[in-house]
């Protein structure tokens, strides 16, 4: 079959002169620049590294969300003690927390000694240091991320005013936080209980 198929190209070959262009070394030189080629062809993707860049956009926004939805499961705990009323929390933060990336570092030395016809020797040493953001799948490694951290934490409460209850809920957010007492500060609300 196989025979028969080059046998018709080789008798065909006469109606296709572009053909003739092809054969012996300069389809060999084609062949090998096309590999060539297809080597340097870009194969990876950018899409893991916009992904990254859109990640790291979404969590600066994801912290402020975090920051609301802790005062608000604060607020829900918080109502349930007995006497409390309606609940307000307010947190404040000092910054959005902090992650760390592992790092590949790269040191190079070399040493480079010169003499002269004199008899004299200069020697020079050349020390590089690069460090890489070390990547598995696209995404940098993540070492360690730390929450952010509580500056202080304001409750505006309706039962605020019964010194009891005041206590009550300061300890159970300095609890629930974990962050200590005097960094908690209990209000009560303005027409409350």
């Amino acid at each position: 079959m196989l025979e028969e198929w080059i046998r018709e190209w080789k008798a065909d070959a006469g109606n296709r002169p572009w053909l003739k262009l092809f054969r012996g070394k300069h389809l060999l030189v084609v062949l090998v620049c096309l590999g060539i080629l297809a080597l340097l062809w870009p194969i990876t993707s950018t899409e893991p590294a916009k992904q990254a860049v859109g990640d790291a956009y979404q969590s600066e926004a994801g912290d402020s969300a975090l920051k609301h939805q802790t005062a608000t499961a604060l607020e829900g705990i918080l109502t349930q003690i007995s006497g409390a009323g309606k609940v307000q929390v307010s947190i404040t933060l000092a910054s959005d927390g902090s992650k760390s990336y592992a790092t590949n570092t790269r040191q190079e030395k070399r040493t480079i000694e010169e003499k002269d016809v004199k008899g004299t020797s200069k020697t020079t040493v050349e020390e590089n240091t690069s460090n890489d953001l070390s990547v598995s799948s696209g995404n940098p490694l993540l070492l360690e991320s730390k929450g952010p951290e509580v500056i202080g934490v304001l409750v505006v409460a309706d039962g605020a005013r019964d010194a009891a209850v005041r206590e009550k809920l300061a300890q159970a957010t300095a609890t629930l936080l974990d962050v200590p007492l005097y960094k908690v500060r209990v209000m009560p609300r303005e027409g409350g209980i």
